[in-house]
């Protein structure tokens, strides 16, 4: 029930009241003795919890503990998740390669499962992360790859954010007609 009430909290916006519900249900896993695959995903929900908050120091502990238990536990999207909280995480903290590698690490475990929904999001933060880093060419490379992969798929929905990433490094590079 804590795991519940902890992400309801946290789709809410309120992370600090989330954060106790996670902690909570850590340690009656561990009071009882419970082994869980759902230990990676709530570490996971705890580093969102702290990252929202802007609490960048936690947030990089339990989204490194999130995917040090999802290895574990051979949870490959709690994994990937894991990563792109600590990309997200570091990205914040103006870390924008150890970001960029942490996202790509993401993106390559997306990329095993198949789903095009997550490989197309994934693909997109790439790309606006390339054209914060100024390397629009490959921003533009990595968003039209995001493009044609949501086109063969009917992923209309993600069109905003591929457009704005492939706009965002049109304008790095200086093409303002393609921006």
């Amino acid at each position: 029930a804590h795991v519940n009430i902890g992400w309801v909290k946290m789709e809410l916006n309120q992370s600090a009241d989330a954060i106790p519900h996670f902690h909570t249900a850590l340690s009656l896993m561990d009071k009882h003795q419970i082994l869980s695959r759902s230990r990676a995903t709530i570490y996971n929900n705890i580093a969102s919890s702290y990252g929202a908050l802007n609490q960048l120091d936690s947030a990089e502990v339990y989204s490194q503990l999130g995917i040090q238990a999802a290895t574990s536990n051979a949870d490959p999207s709690a994994q990937a998740n894991g990563h792109f909280i600590l990309g997200t995480t570091y990205e914040k903290k103006g870390e924008l390669e150890k970001a960029l590698s942490s996202f790509q690490k993401a993106q390559a475990i997306s990329e095993k499962s198949g789903d095009p929904f997550y490989i197309v999001s994934d693909l997109s933060e790439i790309s606006t992360l390339y054209a914060k880093l100024g390397k629009s060419e490959e921003g533009i490379a990595t968003s039209l790859k995001a493009l044609d992969i949501a086109q063969k798929n009917n992923l209309s929905a993600k069109l905003p954010m591929i457009f704005t990433a492939l706009a965002n490094n049109y304008e790095v590079k200086g093409d303002y007609k393609n921006a």
